[in-house]
């Protein structure tokens, strides 16, 4: 008989469904002339109601009696559970007794169903859990380099001293420590006139802002005007109506110190311990040199993004290295104490949402910093200058939308990232021109 022969077995529902899914390896017939001609390695077309699918016969078994042949095959070979007992009746419920003694039993074996897609698919599943593995591992020593990291930072930050620029009538400067005033003095008359009746010190600068306002306020000055502050650091101050704040750059800052009135020692402070430390322990971070670097520049430690080794848009890498690099931006951020919105790559890049970033309680959608282009009321808007953070009109419910651009943002002192924001009119005219 020729190996290219088909022969057709037609089959019940149950057994077509079970012998398809590889549960059912073994048909029982009667060995007469029809299905005697079966030989094995010959294929046959297995008969369903309505489908059929081809199957090689991988042997042929004899067998005088029905008996005979399920003591010789396992149970499983029939589609039958380890837990069930063939049922014989079943089995040849179709045949007449007499036949069976007259014929015999035919056990047609089918090769086995390959499982090559099993087997991928186990490969596959393998490799992703090695993957997520791997994720979760090098996730958890992110968070655990991260947290490390950020607890240094809070912790030598205590030895730090910055100024904080107190405008109400009389003006009044304060050194801070640990979030604590450390010092006071004057930037004109009228402060040095209440000067020994002021009583902040140790006190956090929340607390000293209403006690000064108070106090100014007692001694009969005019407070209409409300209280201004300026600051070179983002500040823990209880939201009230009468007070705005100013971020300032350190020339500035200079300038205002030069006009103390009293207590000339306010100036002497000195946060070059503060910074030599703190510049030590960053190089010890894994991502120094490979996500941020730092310099000193004009006695401040400033640290920045190495814009090289972090991509934010997913058009110009592969996904995966794009997720990763996005955590290495929130870990960055994390590690300096700043604010952000970043939840998921998956989030931001399906549902293409914004990251924003909260400093100095003003939110800044993220960029790249690779200059800016917006359409505001029909004019094209270009922003030339790639490291100036970007105000641009967004409708009428928000009046500015505010891009930060990363290679801009001080990790230091993110505030002194913030002093010139350029306003789309000033773009628009620098593009027009």
């Amino acid at each position: 008989m020729s190996k290219n022969v088909v022969h057709k077995i037609k089959v019940s529902k149950e057994e077509f469904r079970k012998i398809k899914k590889g549960k059912q390896t073994l048909i029982i017939r009667l060995n007469d002339e029809e299905y005697t001609k079966i030989k094995s390695k010959e294929k046959v077309v297995i008969q369903g109601k309505v489908d059929r699918f081809k199957k090689a016969v991988k042997e042929t078994h004899t067998y005088p009696t029905l008996e005979d042949l399920v003591s010789n095959v396992k149970k499983e070979q029939l589609g039958y559970k380890k837990k069930y007992t063939p049922n014989y009746e079943d089995l040849v419920k179709e045949y007449k007794k007499e036949d069976i003694k007259k014929y015999g039993i035919l056990g047609i074996e089918l090769k086995p169903k390959k499982h090559i897609f099993r087997k991928i698919l186990l490969g596959v599943l393998i490799l992703v859990l090695l993957f997520l593995s791997y994720c979760f591992v090098r996730n958890k020593l992110d968070e655990m380099n991260t947290k490390k990291i950020n607890n240094t930072i809070n912790e030598l930050a205590k030895e730090r001293t910055d100024y904080v620029f107190i405008e109400i009538n009389p003006s009044f400067v304060l050194s801070i420590k640990d979030n604590k005033v450390n010092n006071v003095s004057c930037l004109n008359d009228d402060c040095v006139s209440i000067y020994d009746d002021i009583d902040i010190k140790n006190r956090t600068i929340s607390e000293s802002v209403d006690n000064l306002y108070n106090l100014v306020k007692n001694k009969g000055f005019d407070t209409s005007n409300g209280v201004k502050i300026k600051t070179t650091i983002d500040l823990n101050i209880e939201d009230r109506d009468y007070i705005t704040i100013e971020f300032i750059n350190q020339e500035t800052k200079d300038k205002l110190l030069s006009n103390v009135k009293n207590n000339e020692g306010i100036k002497k402070n000195s946060n070059d311990d503060y910074y030599s430390s703190l510049w030590d322990k960053l190089k010890k971070d894994n991502d120094y040199g490979k996500v941020y670097s730092c310099s000193m520049n004009n006695n401040e430690l400033e640290c920045y993004f190495i814009m090289d080794s972090i991509i934010t848009d997913p058009n110009k890498t592969d996904i995966a290295t794009y997720e990763v690099r996005l955590n290495r931006i929130a870990n960055t951020f994390n590690k300096f104490n700043i604010k952000h919105d970043y939840k998921n790559a998956y989030d931001l890049i399906m549902n293409q949402n914004d990251w924003n970033v909260f400093i100095g309680n003003t939110h800044f959608i993220l960029s790249e910093g690779q200059g800016f282009a917006a359409t505001v009321d029909g004019v094209e808007v270009i922003n030339k200058q790639e490291n100036q953070v970007l105000e641009l009109p967004l409708s009428e419910d928000e009046e500015y939308t505010r891009f930060l651009p990363l290679r801009k943002l001080n990790l230091i002192n993110p505030t002194s990232s913030l002093i010139h924001i350029t306003s789309w009119e000033s773009v628009a005219n620098e593009y027009q021109n």
